[in-house]
């Protein structure tokens, strides 16, 4: 939540400046604009405001799992069906981008919004917000790509370590194996010296009777 909301004041700010700016484009006759109008790329047939994202990106915040891939599902039927859509374009990217989706996939939001910020169709609004969103994501896949490596480097140190344990453990039963033959021998080097111990008694036993007088 606090993610969110510190995304939503940042481009809310954003979006002040943007349009407290001139845009310094030339008049046009209405003759003049439909004509560049169908010269290039028309995005959607709605204008989408930048407030339509914001609102979007709050109210997938609050779906449950399930809505989010509905809305999802959705958003793509329709890019089917206009693929130049550009409140629909957005809706993906924020999708793909948003910390509260379950879809997050930074690589996808990133594309997606690099795609959008080229060709260069964006009101000034459009164009901050979409700057904005597509300077988190790429801090988001830094961040990504950053901890997969930390993680890698963890497997390698914990892997290292647990061959580290196997020998160990090994050195150790093999210490245990020679331990155990040693006591082994030495018992039967007790026994050897308990039967020899035997045998000098009774050899003195013997002698003794040998040399006894008799009566």
């Amino acid at each position: 939540m606090k993610t969110r909301k510190s995304l939503i004041l940042l481009l809310a700010s954003l979006l002040i400046t943007a349009c407290s700016s001139p845009a310094n484009k030339p008049n046009s006759k209405p003759t003049e604009l439909k004509q560049a109008s169908e010269s290039r790329t028309i995005f959607s047939t709605k204008s989408a405001d930048v407030n339509d994202y914001l609102a979007f990106a709050e109210e997938y915040a609050n779906l449950s799992p399930e809505a989010q891939k509905q809305t999802l599902n959705a958003t793509n039927q329709q890019l089917a069906t206009n693929a130049n859509d550009l409140l629909q374009r957005f809706k993906l990217a924020m999708i793909y981008a948003l910390p509260s989706s379950t879809l997050q996939d930074g690589q996808k939001a990133q594309n997606l919004l690099l795609s959008i910020l080229q060709e260069n169709q964006l009101t000034n609004t459009q164009n901050a917000y979409a700057h904005v969103l597509f300077d988190y994501v790429m801090a988001l896949n830094k961040a990504s790509k950053s901890g997969r490596e930390d993680e890698k480097r963890i497997d390698t140190i914990l892997q290292k370590n647990d061959n580290l344990q196997n020998k160990l453990d090994s050195t150790q039963q093999k210490l245990a194996s020679t331990q155990q033959k040693l006591e082994a021998t030495q018992q039967k080097l007790e026994a050897a010296q308990q039967k020899i111990d035997e045998l000098k008694n009774i050899e003195k036993s013997m002698g003794q009777r040998e040399v006894s007088p008799k009566k």
